[in-house]
């Protein structure tokens, strides 16, 4: 049974389905898996019988004169030459020992005489063309996003502290709304009344569960997460420990001074 390969898809058809093969593919060339003749969809039809493995391969390698001593090497120079000159492409990606088989493609071969007559079809050619020009093109656009990340970094920029501190759209805030962070920057104001209520001493943990509570329900915030629960009393912490207004002693906050 003669096997031939599609020099367009790849698949690997025997001579009986040639016809239903013509119908799903376009094929324009097709070698002989045996003797890796090419033919076109005329003359491959023609293409009954073909050289046997014991001729190709015993017979070839013993008997002097024999298929390959010289007539099967010829033979294959000239199908190779009828084919044209189109020189095999990728072959990076195609196995160098048994299994033959070509890694872009997904397609398996019987001999490196095959995989190298793949890797010349039009298919391969086509798929290696894209696979190439996709990479150049990610490649340069890597090193251009490089480039302009460090002109961008490189470039003088004015800031202004004073803004960056009280803007209430500045991304310091982690994610906390318009309205919570300005009743957070009136933490001080917060904190004196709920001391004053209690005496003007209460227990830090107490307290700042309390300013929280206030923060949360002048601000109007609809849903405050447990994050930003968190974060709110982290921050009026740290403003706490820094202000001279208050004392920290052990676990109590003791308002130093009235104002």
């Amino acid at each position: 049974m003669v096997w031939f390969q599609c020099e367009d898809c790849g698949d690997t058809i025997k001579k009986p389905k040639l016809d239903s093969h013509f119908r799903q593919c376009r094929a324009s060339r097709f070698t002989c898996i045996d003797c890796l003749l090419v033919f076109d969809r005329q003359s491959v039809k023609y293409h009954t019988s073909c050289v046997t493995e014991h001729e190709k391969y015993a017979e070839g390698a013993t008997k002097p004169g024999g298929y390959a001593a010289g007539g099967f090497n010829a033979t294959v120079s000239g199908s190779g030459a009828a084919a044209g000159s189109a020189e095999p492409v990728g072959l990076e990606h195609c196995t160098s020992r048994p299994p033959w088989r070509c890694n872009l493609c997904g397609v398996n071969c019987t001999s490196r005489e095959n995989l190298n007559a793949h890797a010349a079809s039009k298919k391969h050619r086509n798929k290696y063309k894209r696979v190439t020009s996709a990479m150049a093109q990610g490649d340069q656009g890597a090193e251009t996003s490089g480039r302009g990340s460090e002109e961008a970094s490189a470039a003088p920029k004015a800031r202004d502290p004073a803004t960056e501190e009280v803007s209430p759209t500045s991304k310091e805030r982690d994610g906390l709304s318009d309205e919570v962070s300005r009743e957070l920057s009136d933490w001080s104001k917060h904190t004196k009344k709920l001391l004053k209520k209690k005496g003007g001493q209460s227990s830090v943990k107490k307290l700042g569960k309390l300013v929280l509570k206030r923060i949360v329900k002048k601000s109007q915030a609809k849903k405050i997460s447990s994050a930003q629960k968190k974060l709110i009393e982290s921050k009026w912490l740290k403003k706490l420990a820094k202000s001279s207004h208050f004392v920290i002693e052990g676990d109590e906050v003791v308002l130093k001074k009235i104002f």
